[in-house]
């Protein structure tokens, strides 16, 4: 994917998303996304991001994903040539 993201797993009480080392995603649009709501959202280790919500319905999850994604896009680090 473009976003550079190498997984992500979602069930009833949350997931987490694993990125590439080449990453796209902003390291910055991270930490303020874990600083804005800690209770919810940690980072472990350096290309894993964990959070902690009620998804226990399968048919929240996609979207929930899909605008957390959809954050990460609209604040991309620029490929340097």
């Amino acid at each position: 994917d473009s976003l550079g993201i190498a997984g992500i797993e979602v069930g009833p009480r949350g997931g987490s998303i694993d990125f590439k080392d080449s990453t796209r995603v902003n390291p910055m649009s991270l930490v303020k996304l874990v600083q804005s709501e800690p209770q919810a959202y940690k980072l472990a280790g350096a290309t894993r991001l964990r959070f902690e919500c009620d998804l226990s319905e399968p048919e929240d999850r996609e979207p929930f994903i899909d605008d957390l994604l959809e954050k990460f896009a609209s604040d991309v680090t620029q490929e340097t040539a």
